[in-house]
């Protein structure tokens, strides 16, 4: 099945990069990893992907945060689906968007929303690898994506 992409909002702007971005090449050694799999699909795992509002404004950038979580969780065993609510707060925070006028409606750099999750990571979270690593400290009414809405992987 295709998609049709010609009604939907387009939101990715043009890349500006952040120096503090972290470069994999300082901390890897390709030659010691192992090689990747021919394939391997880690979407299959989600129980249901959902727009996230893309296809009537241009968040294209947040949706795409919202389908990571959804695809990292799904394939750790308890799927967290973030709300709509919370993909447009994060869109609005980034943008500037206005929800009630759709003034500046115009999408979003990736690095922002990359810089914005990073910055907005609410209570449960795990920060580190360690699956086991204590939860951060409740924030309060932080309802800043990503949500806490979870569902059993199938």
């Amino acid at each position: 099945m295709r998609t049709d992409h010609s009604r939907m909002k387009l939101g990715k702007l043009q890349a500006r990069h952040d120096p503090r971005t972290l470069q994999l090449t300082n901390y890897l050694r390709p030659e010691a990893l192992p090689p990747p799999p021919a394939a391997k699909d880690w979407g299959k795992s989600v129980g249901s992907w959902c727009m996230m509002l893309n296809d009537s404004i241009g968040d294209c950038t947040c949706a795409a945060a919202g389908h990571l979580i959804m695809e990292w969780t799904a394939n750790a065993g308890k799927e967290v689906v973030p709300a709509d609510g919370e993909i447009l707060n994060a869109y609005v925070a980034v943008s500037g968007y206005n929800p009630e006028t759709h003034a500046n409606d115009n999408g979003a750099v990736e690095i922002d929303v990359l810089n914005y999750w990073r910055s907005s990571r609410r209570s449960g979270r795990r920060r580190r690898k360690d699956p086991t690593a204590p939860a951060l400290p409740d924030r309060g009414a932080d309802t800043r994506f990503p949500s806490s809405r979870t569902t059993s992987a199938a």
